[in-house]
């Protein structure tokens, strides 16, 4: 048993041995970083912004077509290949023009016709050229090599059936309606791809008054066009037009192609 001044100062040491750093006290343990992130206050979502697909404006044929004119209006040189078919069950007739033009009123123009009828075998063929230099017009014939002055009454119904000194541009005043229905490309350039109903008198302008009073039904069905014009620079690189018509009492059909290249291009103009 121990001594009861011993119990007293037992109890002492052990009170104060507890209050000394290290003792077996029990500490409240620090809070772990995941609790602490926990423990934080969660800010409230952020709204994410939604783009909207605003639609695009459809392109307006009308306003590409006098864009196109205006375009090829502004050329100093171009190369334009036309060609025009006139097919019934009696006669195919076809003409063929290679021109040059170089502002402001020189052009050079390779011609071939041809006429076939059902009573011929072979075709009526005919080769010639026509130049346009300093306001005069000459010809000859693809066996000469002299050139021939045109008087001017001789061609004064121009178009393409007598070529003129500068290329054929379609403007929108000729076109009674017109769709962009869709987009192609020409040679790598992107284009837009029209199609329209034309005016009557486009015939005047492709053909020349002549021509157009020899083909009064020509147009009287509609004239159809479909047109390639060029997205970036608005130049007209192809131009059909088609319509159905009667020739001497039977069906008919009258095509025209007219193809654009050598933009701005050296061309060659011969001299007489």
């Amino acid at each position: 048993m121990l001594p009861k001044l011993l119990l007293p100062a037992f109890v002492v040491i052990w009170f104060v041995a507890a209050c000394q750093p290290g003792g077996n006290t029990a500490v409240s343990p620090e809070p772990t970083q995941e609790a602490a992130i926990e423990s934080q206050p969660t800010a409230p979502p952020t709204k994410t912004s939604v783009p909207t697909n605003t639609p695009e404006p459809e392109p307006d044929a009308l306003a590409i077509l006098g864009q196109s004119a205006a375009a090829i209006g502004q050329l100093n040189t171009l190369t334009q290949e036309q060609v025009m078919l006139v097919t019934s069950a009696a006669i195919t007739s076809t003409l063929q023009q290679d021109c040059q033009y170089e502002r402001p009123s020189s052009a050079y123009c390779q011609i071939e016709s041809s006429l076939k009828t059902a009573d011929r075998e072979r075709p009526l063929t005919n080769k010639y050229e026509m130049l346009f230099v300093d306001g005069m017009t000459y010809t000859r014939q693809d066996t000469r090599p002299e050139w021939e002055t045109v008087p001017d009454e001789a061609i004064s119904s121009k178009g393409m059936i007598n070529p003129q000194d500068s290329p054929f541009i379609l403007h929108p005043g000729m076109v009674v309606e017109a769709d962009v229905v869709g987009e192609t490309d020409v040679e790598g350039a992107d284009v837009y791809e029209i199609v329209a109903l034309m005016d009557s008198g486009i015939i005047t302008a492709l053909l020349g008054e002549a021509a157009a009073e020899m083909l009064p039904d020509l147009g009287s069905t509609g004239i159809q066009a479909r047109l390639l014009i060029g997205k970036e620079d608005s130049l007209p690189y192809s131009q059909e037009f088609t319509a159905a018509f009667s020739l001497q009492g039977e069906a008919a059909e009258w095509q025209i192609i007219i193809r654009n290249t050598g933009f701005d291009e050296p061309v060659t103009i011969p001299q007489p």
